[in-house]
């Protein structure tokens, strides 16, 4: 109990992120004894916000690129650069609400997932393993962010995807794409997570996390077939 009492101490919200990626299994313990949520989600949507700053220049040009393409459709359109400031804000504010609420939203599905297949766990500690976990992906972001700017590929991504030659509406490149190297590992952490928290089985929490995941790739999968149809 003493052991139990300082491991709980020890583990503040900076020391639970080290943790995901050290020793998980530490950090999703003293979570299902003390789960938290607002202060994680804040350093994930400052660590979005600094990803994005530093990727201004690519975002820039990716949005002329796309803005281009809406020209041709409509003719009258005309690029200007206060149009472009307020695009790039707005998707400063949609990207770092979005990189905030996925976890959060998975959380909810997971947890609803896990009370179906009898998870012990409550709704907060579900949603802060989730969290933590999604670290994982926002240094995979970092990585990404640093790498498109030395290699000036606007996109190049860490995913399966590299190693095939598709245009980025594909179903295909879609899927890929979402397999990028850290979310494959944001995942397995989340089912160790889960299993801990829900006290589930190895199975039962694979299928509590990956069904968000299916969802997902359900959703980018309509939209992309009935663009191709």
């Amino acid at each position: 109990m003493e052991t139990e009492e300082i491991i709980e101490v020890k583990m503040s919200v900076f020391s639970r992120i080290k943790g995901i990626f050290i020793n998980p299994k530490m950090v999703f313990e003293d979570i299902k004894r003390n789960p938290d949520i607002l202060k994680p989600t804040l350093i994930l949507m400052a660590i979005f916000i600094a990803t994005y700053l530093m990727q201004l220049s690519i975002i820039r040009e990716i949005l002329i690129e796309q803005l281009k393409t809406a020209m041709e459709v409509n003719t009258s359109f005309q690029i200007t650069e206060s149009f472009l400031k307020k695009a790039i804000i707005s998707g400063l504010f949609a990207g770092t609400i979005f990189f905030a609420i996925v976890p959060i939203i998975k959380g909810m599905i997971c947890h609803g997932v896990s009370l179906i297949n009898s998870g012990k766990g409550k709704l907060k500690a579900t949603i802060s393993v989730l969290v933590y976990s999604y670290f994982i992906v926002a240094l995979g972001q970092i990585i990404l962010a640093i790498l498109k700017i030395i290699t000036g590929n606007v996109y190049l991504t860490l995913s399966p995807a590299v190693f095939f030659s598709m245009e980025t509406n594909t179903l295909l490149s879609a899927w890929l794409s979402y397999f990028d190297i850290f979310v494959v590992i944001y995942l397995v952490v989340s089912i160790i997570g889960i299993k801990i928290v829900q006290e589930l089985t190895t199975f039962k929490a694979a299928s509590a996390v990956l069904i968000p995941s299916v969802i997902y790739m359900l959703m980018i999968t309509v939209p992309i077939l009935l663009g191709l149809n």
